[in-house]
């Protein structure tokens, strides 16, 4: 049984990611048609080996990067929507290779509920 969508906290119907080659040309699919539903109060995980797309999903959830067909909500508004900050308690700290940088000794590397983005993420200048 689907649940309704009110209840879902994430959403994806149809999401897929297609990087181009310089010429506009499909060159790798990062992510195939991906049917998502994350029922508010359950604990999800994703697995996979290396290329299976879950940081590619995590990044169209956040709004990192932009699904080439597809779409994506989190507690009913579309991924990437600023306003889900707000409206939760929870923060989120990505990953990414060349953009954040690991905390200092003695510094905390907890994800903090309520705190602004900017104390939760340290970019790379």
């Amino acid at each position: 049984m689907i649940a309704p969508l009110n209840d879902a906290a994430v959403h994806t119907e149809g999401l897929t990611k297609v990087y181009k080659d310089f010429w506009g040309r499909d060159k790798v699919r990062a992510l195939d048609d991906l049917n998502l539903t994350i029922n508010r109060g359950e604990v999800f995980g994703l697995l996979g080996p290396n290329g299976s797309g879950k940081s590619t999903t995590i990044k169209l959830l956040l709004g990192l990067i932009f699904p080439s067909r597809g779409t994506a909500t989190i507690l009913g508004r579309p991924a990437g929507d600023t306003g889900v900050n707000a409206d939760t308690d929870a923060a989120t700290k990505v990953e990414a290779s060349g953009v954040l940088r690991a905390p200092a000794p003695g510094e905390h590397s907890d994800v903090v509920p309520n705190a602004p983005r900017q104390q939760l993420l340290h970019v790379q200048g």
